[in-house]
């Protein structure tokens, strides 16, 4: 069995330099993802709104009493 050839590395500078890209990486994921996850947000509370506003206030009112939940979900049937 022959051994690789030395690169010139030593094994500390290669864990070294992968944490550090996988840290790297990582941030991306998380910021990536909670752009995501804020859009996400954002366009419930936009339809929220909007079903909200073309309600008539009966219904409004009756809605408010019923909780979020049914103004939410129920808009949709």
């Amino acid at each position: 069995m022959t051994d690789a050839p030395a690169s010139g590395v030593s094994t500390s500078e290669l864990l070294r330099e992968s944490w550090r890209l996988l840290r790297g990486h990582a941030r991306l994921f998380v910021l990536l993802m909670g752009v995501a996850i804020l859009a996400q947000l954002l366009a419930v509370l936009a339809r929220a709104v909007v079903v909200f506003s073309r309600m008539s206030s009966r219904t409004r009112s009756r809605r408010l009493r019923t909780g979020v939940r049914d103004l939410l979900f129920s808009a949709a049937s």
